[in-house]
C-alpha cells in the first residue's frame, strides 16, 4: 500500500491537512501493541469525516498458543482535526470509558490508547511516555486508538418499514440503557480528566479500578462545541443558557465573519437581563444532567446482519452530560430531517414506554417550545458553519437569514 493516505479535502474543514503517513501508523500501533507482526490501513474517504482524520487499522499479531496461531484486531485510528485540542480527546476517552464501565452492552468503541498532544501516550492500564511517532512533515495531533465496532451507518433507502421501525425501538433502548445505568450529574458539560494532584478540586465522577484498567477520576466542565471554558461548574438550567448565549455573543463581537450582525450584541444584552429570568422552563429546582450523545444521526448508527441489528454507536466527541431535552433539542435542530418523521416517532414512542419523557407525550408542549426557541437562539446567535464555503454575497445572505431568524426568537419571548 502507499504511504501517501491523504484524501482531497476541503480546505475550510478541520481535518484539512491532517494526515499520517503508513509508517507512522505502523510505529504507533507497534509501540502499544508490541506483538504486532504487520498492518493493513485504510483511510475513511474525505468527506466521510468532518473533525477528525479516520484510518481504520487491521492490526495482525501473533500470540505464543502453542500453535502460534494468528488474531487480528480491527481498530480505528481517530486524529484530531485542526482547532481542537486536548479537551476533545479527554471527553471521548471519559464517555468511552464511562459506557464501558456503566453500560457495557451498549455496542460503542473501546478506547486502547490516547494521547491528547501527539507525543504523550496513555492506555487504560498505563502511562507509556512520550514519543513523537509522526513523520517529519506530520504536525504532532491528538489522537485516540479504538476497537472498530462492526457494520455500516443506516441507509435509510435500503429497508423496509418493519426494518426501518425496529431500528428506531433498538436504538431507543440503547439510549435507555445510558439515560437508566449512566449516574445523573450536577454539573452540565463536557468531561475532562481530573488531575490526581488537584487538591483543590473533587472529582465529579469516579471509574473504580478494574483488573485490566487504572482508577478514573473525572471532572465536568464546560463545552467543547461551542469552546464555552469554565473553571466552575454549570449547576443550573438558568445558568446553562446565559452562559452559552454570552459565549455566543463573545464570538459576535471577536470574529470578523459576525461583524455585519453585531447590532444583535444590544438585544442580546436586553433579552438576557429581561427575558431569561422570565423563562417558566428554566425556572426548575435541584436541576440534574443527564448522559447525552449529542449527535444521534443515521451516520453514527452502525447495522448489519439480515434483519438489521444496531452493531455499533460511534462519535461521543461532544458527549457529556446535559439537560435531559437535549438530545431531543439537537435531533429536531442541528439535526432537523436526519431522520424521517414516522421513524423518530416509533423511537419517541419506544423510549417513552421505557419511562423517558419525551417531546412526543412526556414533556409539556409549552415548555418543550420555549426549549426549542433558546436551543435555536444559542444556535443562531453566531452559527459554528459560518463561514464554511460561503463568500461575499452568498455569506451576506446567510447573516441575514439568521439575524431575522434571532430577532424573530425575540419577538416570540414577547407574546
Amino acid at each position: 500500500m502507499s504511504s501517501d493516505l491523504r484524501p482531497s479535502t476541503p480546505p475550510h474543514h478541520p481535518n484539512f491537512g491532517v494526515c499520517k503517513s503508513r509508517e507512522s501508523i505502523d510505529r504507533l500501533v507497534r509501540h502499544i501493541l508490541p506483538d504486532t507482526t504487520h498492518i493493513e490501513v485504510e483511510a475513511l474517504p474525505s468527506l466521510k469525516s468532518f473533525n477528525n482524520r479516520i484510518y481504520y487499522i487491521k492490526c495482525h499479531r501473533e500470540f505464543q498458543t502453542g500453535n502460534d496461531a494468528a488474531h487480528i484486531d480491527e481498530l480505528v485510528l481517530k486524529i484530531n482535526g485542526r482547532g481542537f485540542g486536548s479537551e476533545k480527546i479527554q471527553n471521548e476517552v471519559s464517555c468511552l470509558r464511562l459506557l464501558e464501565h456503566f453500560c457495557p452492552e451498549i455496542p460503542a468503541p473501546r478506547a486502547i490508547a490516547w494521547s491528547q498532544d501527539g507525543l504523550a501516550i496513555d492506555t487504560k492500564d498505563a502511562q507509556r511516555g512520550e514519543m513523537n511517532l509522526s513523520a517529519v512533515d506530520e504536525t504532532p495531533s491528538g489522537w485516540i486508538l479504538m476497537t472498530k465496532v462492526p457494520g455500516n451507518p443506516i441507509d435509510l433507502s435500503a429497508f423496509s418499514d418493519d426494518d426501518k421501525f425496529h431500528l428506531v425501538t433498538e436504538l431507543a433502548d440503547h439510549v435507555t440503557n445510558w439515560r437508566r445505568n449512566v449516574p445523573p450529574q450536577s454539573f452540565a458539560g463536557n468531561i475532562c480528566f481530573h488531575q490526581m494532584d488537584n487538591l483543590d478540586c473533587h472529582p465529579d465522577i469516579t471509574i473504580p479500578r478494574s483488573d485490566d484498567a487504572r482508577e478514573v477520576q473525572l471532572l465536568i466542565r464546560g463545552m467543547l462545541g461551542e469552546e464555552l471554558h469554565c473553571q466552575d461548574g454549570i449547576t443550573s438550567l438558568a445558568e446553562y443558557y446565559k452562559l452559552r448565549i454570552q459565549n455566543k455573543m463573545k464570538t459576535l463581537a471577536m470574529n470578523e465573519t459576525f461583524a455585519p450582525n453585531r447590532d444583535l450584541m444590544q438585544p442580546l444584552e436586553r433579552f438576557i437581563r429581561q427575558v431569561l429570568p422570565t423563562i417558566r422552563a428554566l425556572n426548575t429546582k435541584d436541576d440534574s444532567f443527564v448522559f447525552t450523545h449529542y449527535d444521534l444521526s443515521p451516520r453514527n448508527i452502525l447495522i448489519s446482519g439480515q434483519p438489521p441489528q444496531i452493531t455499533g454507536i460511534v462519535d461521543f466527541e461532544f458527549s457529556g452530560f446535559f439537560p435531559p431535552l437535549n438530545e431531543f433539542l439537537n435531533d429536531c435542530i442541528a439535526n432537523d430531517g436526519d431522520w424521517p418523521k414516522d421513524m423518530y416517532e416509533v423511537y419517541l414512542k419506544r423510549l417513552e414506554g421505557n419511562g423517558v419523557p419525551t417531546p412526543l407525550r412526556g414533556i409539556k408542549k409549552g415548555h418543550w417550545e420555549q426549549m426549542a426557541l433558546l436551543e435555536e437562539l444559542v444556535e443562531k446567535i453566531a452559527p459554528w458553519w459560518l463561514p464554511g464555503g460561503f463568500q461575499d454575497e452568498q455569506l451576506e445572505q446567510e447573516l441575514n437569514k439568521v439575524k431575522s431568524r434571532v430577532m424573530e426568537i425575540f419577538k416570540n419571548f414577547r407574546k
